[in-house]
Order: structure tokens, then sequence, then C-alpha cells
């Protein structure tokens, strides 16, 4: 199911974990600086200001972090933002932000002690149930990131049947997407449910939906085509 070098095992590189989609975030990037990344610099600046009217700046700086290969530092952020901005935050805008901090926590698991890594993931899926509930599982971009997220954990974490739930709620709510290319990781991820099921005419059905996704797709690519939030 993974394709290098996105893999990460849970124990070692040679046993795959794909905590996050080689197509939602770069898990080996190189750490670059501010001064590399002036678009990450821009990003942090307008979203400390005040919590962007634009949910796409929300989500364009959580690529930004993980491209950068700072995801620790984007977790920090994003938990500083949530404590901030706690007073001024609806439920739906609330969900959004836990929706990205989940994202950057699942690209971080590698880099968490071994002793500590699935207690870290457990608690990265809490912040994705507690996003479905603040939004009642009716806003798209948490669906969807819980569905990626889930469909790629190893199968003794028992979230292969909500991935399930999750990516065929988006595949039925399709016009709620940002923008009709986040259907593309949803069909992919669905083809390999399908396939470790045993279901292999339902996962070719589903792949043949997905051809163009690969290693260079990346998550901020949807959310540059000029996406539509429907937030309710």
């Amino acid at each position: 199911m993974l394709r290098a070098p996105f893999a990460h095992g849970l124990h070692d590189r040679s046993k795959t974990l794909p905590l996050l989609g080689q197509n939602v975030l770069v898990a080996y990037s190189a750490t670059a600086t501010d001064a590399q990344r002036p678009e990450l610099a821009y990003l942090k600046q307008v979203n400390q200001w005040r919590p962007p009217s634009d949910p796409q700046l929300l989500f364009l700086l959580m690529g930004q972090f993980a491209s950068a290969g700072r995801r620790a530092e984007g977790i920090e952020y994003f938990n500083a933002l949530l404590q901030r901005f706690a007073g001024q935050l609806d439920d739906t805008h609330k969900a959004l932000y836990l929706t990205a901090l989940a994202s950057l926590r699942a690209g971080h698991a590698q880099e968490v002690a071994l002793v500590s890594r699935i207690g870290w993931i457990r608690d990265t899926v809490k912040l994705l149930d507690q996003a479905e509930r603040l939004t009642g599982g009716e806003v798209f971009v948490p669906r969807w990131m819980s569905g990626v997220v889930r469909a790629q954990l190893p199968g003794f974490f028992g979230e292969r049947e909500n991935a399930m739930r999750d990516l065929a709620w988006c595949e039925a709510h399709a016009d709620r997407a940002p923008h009709p290319g986040w259907l593309r990781e949803v069909y992919y991820h669905e083809a390999a449910l399908h396939r470790q099921r045993g279901e292999d005419a339902d996962a070719r059905r589903y792949q043949a939906l997905s051809p163009d996704i690969s290693p260079g797709f990346r998550f901020w690519d949807l959310l540059r085509a000029r996406p539509r939030w429907y937030l309710v």
C-alpha cells in the first residue's frame, strides 16, 4: 500500500506505518528556515493576527510547516493558536484548527520515541474524533483528513472501519469538497482498504478513479486550486 520514501515503521523502517499519506504530507522534508521559506513566514504572521476568515490560509500554513520539515514547530504553533483564539472560535472553526493540528501530529509521529509512539497516534486520532463531534460529522475537510489518516494506520489500531466510513461519507458528499481534486485521495484509500479486505473488484474500481495520484502530488496543491470551502 505504501510507496517510498514516505513509509515509516512503528518499530523500524522496514515495517510500514504510513501515518499520513504521501499525497498529504512529505515525510522526509529537509528543515527550512523562515528566510528560505518566505511564504511560511508570511502565513505565520497572517494566522497569528486573528483567526482567518478564509480557512485556506490555515491549511496552507499547515502544508508549509510540513513541506519545510518543521512539523514539531507547527504543532506548537497550532496549539498556541488554539489557546490564543479559544474565545473567538465557533465549533466549526475550532474543528478546522484541530484537523490541521492532527495532520501535523500524524506526519510527525515517526519522530516520536518508539515507547511513546502508539500513545501519540491514539491521541492524534482523538483530535480527529473531537473535530468530528464539533462539526456533527458534516464538514468535508475534517472527515477527509480523518479518513485519510485512519486508512493508513496498521490494523491493530482498529481504525479501518472508521476510515471506510469517513471516506464513504466524503464520496457521498463530493459536492461539499473544496475542490474536485480532493476526491482522488478518497478513491485511492478506498481502493487500498478494499484490497486489504480481499475485495479486488472494488479495489480496481476505486483505483481506476485515482490514476494520477503520485509521489509528486501534495496536499497544498489542492488548496491552491481555488477551492470552495463549505463549512456548513
